[in-house]
């Protein structure tokens, strides 16, 4: 792979989607609205199914067409497996649950750019074993697609790798609190900024990236993505960590 596609891959599944999915633990079920507070706490192996989810929901229009072969089932088998794998730029181990009254209702994962290099070569050998040698053929033409709509990320960048929230439980500041979360995550590790990638067409999920301080550097587009999608490409933004938005 050539330089710089650690950080890509780490982008790939933030279409910066701060909607949510549309089941909870058990994606055959459709989740009840809850009234209690929410809580933020990191995410554990069983955690998986409801990751898988919510990935499919952060991927938004490119996950199915990219990662499910057109169906949505598939896609959320495939990244219930790459969550349920420790190490990979899917896993849990990077990833911050969002509950309410006992329920995964958001998620954001996240991680300093320098690990996305460390992490590739586990989340490749995880790609292998969920789609096997034939998927991972029909794969790899997808994928180059997406990678040519994706902007390339700052490896000294602390970098949103996906978040979501479920529709049911929009509009509360879940998915705030979860970026708050990341950044102040950020500020910890010492970086000066913080990255995320973004559907360019996602309006409603930049205007919440532009009230946390977020401000657009750099997009890609690619005409396969388009035809594969119905997307154009995705948008790089950032935040300086040293003067976020209160």
């Amino acid at each position: 792979m050539a330089p710089g596609d650690g950080s890509k891959i780490a982008a790939w599944f933030d279409s910066g989607n701060p909607a949510g999915a549309d089941a909870m633990n058990n994606p055959s079920k459709e989740a009840q609205p809850a009234s209690g507070p929410t809580t933020l706490r990191p995410a554990a192996p069983a955690d998986a199914e409801a990751i898988g989810v919510l990935l499919r929901e952060a991927g938004g229009p490119i996950a199915d067409p990219v990662f499910g072969s057109g169906e949505s089932e598939i896609t959320i088998r495939n990244m219930t497996r790459l969550a349920r794998r420790s190490g990979g730029l899917f896993s849990w181990d990077i990833t911050t649950v969002a509950e309410v009254d006992g329920n995964v209702v958001g998620i954001c994962s996240d991680l300093p750019g320098r690990e996305v290099r460390r992490r590739l070569r586990s989340t490749i050998w995880s790609v292998f074993r969920v789609y096997g040698i034939i998927g991972m053929f029909r794969l790899s033409g997808r994928l180059s697609a997406l990678r040519r709509g994706s902007p390339e990320v700052p490896d000294d960048d602390y970098q949103v790798v996906n978040v979501a929230v479920m529709p049911e439980f929009r509009n509360r500041g879940i998915g705030r609190a979860l970026l708050e979360s990341a950044h102040r995550t950020a500020a910890i590790t010492g970086a000066a900024r913080c990255s995320l990638t973004v559907i360019i067409e996602n309006t409603d999920a930049q205007r919440l990236y532009d009230s946390l301080g977020y401000r657009p550097v750099d997009e890609s587009v690619d005409n396969r993505l388009r035809r594969l999608t119905g997307i154009s490409g995705l948008r790089l933004m950032t935040l300086n960590i040293s003067s976020p938005v209160s």
